[in-house]
């Protein structure tokens, strides 16, 4: 399991290359020196990128995904989607795949 830590102060998000069966997860931080105006999420709306061939399946609350678990969201190969985070307080996105699949995670807003 990987884990890329995004901070939004400096950078829009993360590209990263998913390995089959293992769960790969994106952070989004802002600095504690943004105090007092940090917030424990930063992002509201993050686009999920599949740039392989092979479906992915991912998840916005923080909970392991599982390939075609039912908890899911899947993407289907070449096909990006935007989803909104659930609550104020996730900030993590964790996808897997049951191929090698290169991937991107951006924050919209």
């Amino acid at each position: 399991m990987g884990t890329t830590n995004v901070d939004v102060s400096s950078k829009v998000g993360a590209h990263v290359t998913l390995t089959a069966g293992e769960v790969e997860t994106v952070n989004f931080t802002r600095p504690e020196s943004a105090a007092p105006f940090y917030t424990p999420n930063p992002i509201s709306v993050v686009e999920i990128i599949n740039a392989g061939d092979d479906d992915l399946w991912y998840t916005v609350d923080g909970t392991d995904p599982a390939v075609a678990g039912q908890h899911c969201y899947r993407l289907p190969g070449g096909m990006s989607d935007t989803r909104d985070m659930p609550s104020r307080q996730t900030n993590t996105i964790r996808l897997i795949a049951d191929a090698v699949v290169p991937a991107s995670v951006q924050r919209v807003s």
